[in-house]
């Protein structure tokens, strides 16, 4: 299929509405810097909280506030880019491909990290706790 036939689609609400959906889904599942900068931002709230620093409350509404706006944020920064651009049809799709891609990246690249360090500290807490064990004689 020729990418001039292919971008030709039959403009309806049924399809603006399915592209809506489809869109909504994609948000939601793709990693973006927004939910990086979200991990980032739930840890230290959780330390804070932990702490004593914040109530729960306040670690509540702050995860929410953060929850509901980082990544909307990031794809209402794709959209105001891609929108400003000037040229056709196909450089705007280039580049907001690439501001996807490139999101999805740090995304990951970032939620891999936050795993690893997880993974860590999980091996860490293990190994105190064999020692706890051992110096009180319950190995």
């Amino acid at each position: 299929m020729e990418m001039d036939n292919f971008f030709n689609i039959k403009v309806s609400k049924e399809n603006m509405l399915y592209t809506a959906l489809i869109a909504a889904v994609a948000g939601d599942i793709i990693p973006t810097p927004g939910d990086a900068l979200a991990f980032h931002l739930q840890k230290e709230l959780r330390d804070k909280w932990t702490k004593g620093e914040i109530t729960s409350k306040q670690y509540w509404a702050k995860e929410a506030l953060n929850y509901y706006t980082l990544n909307s944020a990031w794809w209402l920064l794709v959209f105001i880019i891609t929108y400003n651009i000037k040229g056709t049809f196909e450089d705007k799709l280039k580049i907001a491909l690439a501001l996807v891609g490139g999101g999805m990246v740090i995304g990951v690249l970032i939620k891999n990290i936050k795993s690893d360090e997880t993974e860590m500290l999980a091996e860490k807490n293990k190994e105190k706790e064999q020692l706890y064990q051992e110096k009180n004689g319950k190995v």
